[in-house]
């Protein structure tokens, strides 16, 4: 879907007016940037998520340093190490949380940042509310869940009430600025209405049903970790801390952060749909921060031992926990295996359609078949038999199914007034019928030449089924015929 949203961008098409989907667009801008630069190719897909996790290694020292100070090196580096591991999903490319928890962060940062003079502090705050509404465009639910948080971060240091008052005002005027641009830009190519319904309403239906679901109870013991890191550092705060200590006026503000990025974290990964570790630098921060934040304590107030020569072991052993960190995850992340393979699954073969052919292809690449309701092997021979078929042929065609990715494979224009189809995702169960009436609107005004049909999804749970869009399947069956079959794609032409 990133794929498919960043060539739909680039082909002018307006996210809310040409097609819906229920988060912001930053995503499908960056990605259309990185097709406009390097082609419509695999490079583009890697190429963001690769520049995110290095800067996001810059974004976490400075985010530990403006928290903890220049006291705690040795677990400064690691959390930044850390963090250029496990900022993007494993399978390596840009995604929707991942970019919304970057601009987080980098908001964080921001409001982080101690200048003397006032005009400097307060660009930085506007900053940070530019930052953290272009993660409400990147994925809405995220900005919501860290916003303790951001508020945290805006405690000023040492205590001022002016100062706190004009911190949180610029905030706001960054936040407000940039959405009200964005607003004026929707409202002139006549999309703001579709907006309101898909970065709110769509949302905010889905969200009740999988909070009441949910009941934000932890789902794996990493939940359970994350709710307990906050009152963890405040107790060792507390049992580390001279009362002369020069530092004391920096505790509260981090461990209101840690506690806001915990209970984030937790939040987020009990209401997702997506596996936790795609969102572990959630996790990894607020756990960094607070290994820094007691690296700085035992160094300053010596003690548990920790004075002179002891003190100097610190950094080798947290240099020797990164090594193991990077390490451990370099092999998990170098294969950016998207889909969960068998144990001695092969990547011997390359896929053969241009711009992809650095992209591996599995042996053992399943989905599961509408009808049998059993796993269906993809072969990598059958997306190229595809891809060459239309790519053979004049005009346009719609997908329906996962590859989404063949539009701009093939480079054609996207269809479609959905991105994609995935129940109580990208529309809402209750609302299905007018999915279907709009799916079928928009093709009857101007039909494509072909269809594509997946007989089989990688995600069966809630891919859309073929009987929430009973119009839009007699459309195609009165007015499309079967021309070619390559494993589970069905290509039916205009007859």
């Amino acid at each position: 879907m990133v794929v498919d949203g960043g060539w739909r961008t680039l082909l002018g098409q307006v996210q809310y007016r040409d097609f819906g989907a229920p988060f912001g667009p930053f995503v499908f801008w960056v990605q259309a940037a990185m097709q406009w630069l390097l082609g419509a190719a695999w490079a583009a897909t890697v190429m963001p998520a690769a520049m995110l996790s290095a800067l996001a290694v810059v974004v976490a020292a400075l985010m530990m340093r403006g928290l903890v100070g220049r006291g705690a090196p040795a677990f400064t580096l690691f959390g930044a190490a850390c963090a250029g591991l496990v900022a993007n999903a494993p399978f390596g490319t840009l995604w929707f949380e991942n970019t919304a928890l970057f601009l987080v962060f980098a908001a964080i940062t921001l409001l982080l940042r101690e200048d003397n003079a006032s005009r400097g502090r307060t660009i930085a705050c506007v900053l940070a509310g530019i930052a953290a509404m272009l993660a409400f465009l990147s994925k809405q639910n995220v900005p919501a869940f860290f916003a303790p948080a951001m508020l945290g971060a805006m405690l000023p240091v040492p205590w001022s009430t002016q100062r706190a008052i004009r911190t949180t005002l610029a905030f706001a005027a960054g936040v407000a600025g940039t959405a009200m641009l964005y607003a004026l830009s929707l409202f002139a190519t006549g999309a703001l209405d579709e907006a309101l319904y898909h970065l709110f309403t769509l949302p905010s239906l889905i969200a009740g049903e999988r909070l009441v679901i949910s009941k934000l109870l932890p789902r794996t013991v990493w939940s359970f970790f994350a709710l307990g890191i906050a009152p963890s550092l405040f107790v060792l705060d507390r049992l580390l801390r001279r009362p002369d200590d020069g530092e004391r006026s920096r505790w509260p503000r981090t461990v209101a952060v840690v506690a806001g990025l915990s209970l984030g974290w937790h939040v987020l990964a009990v209401t997702t749909m997506n596996e936790p570790i795609n969102t572990s630098w959630g996790l990894v921060m607020p756990l960094a921060i607070a290994a820094a934040h007691v690296e700085s304590l035992l160094r300053v107030s010596g003690r548990l031992g920790v004075t002179g020569r002891s003190a100097r072991l610190i950094t080798p052993a947290a240099c020797i926990a990164t090594i193991a960190v990077v390490m451990w995850m370099i092999p998990r992340i170098a294969d950016r295996r998207v889909q969960q393979f068998p144990v001695g699954t092969r990547f011997a073969d390359r896929l053969r359609i241009t711009g992809y052919t650095s992209l591996a292809w599995g042996d053992s690449t399943f989905a599961v078949s509408w009808v049998s309701k059993t796993p269906v092997v993809l072969r990598h021979e059958d997306l190229e038999a595809t891809y060459r078929t239309l790519a053979a042929a004049p005009g346009d065609f719609l997908v329906l199914g996962d590859n989404t990715c063949l539009y701009s494979m093939v480079g054609r224009r996207s269809r479609g007034v959905l991105l994609y189809l995935m129940r109580d995702h990208s529309y809402a169960r209750a609302r299905a019928a007018d999915a279907d009436s709009a799916m079928v609107a928009e093709l009857a005004a101007s039909p494509p030449a072909f269809v594509v049909r997946e007989s089989a999804t990688f995600v069966p749970d809630v891919t859309a089924r073929p009987d929430d869009f009973p119009k839009l399947m007699r459309f195609i069956h009165a007015r499309y015929g079967t021309v070619a079959r390559h494993g589970p794609f069905e290509i039916l032409r205009l007859r």
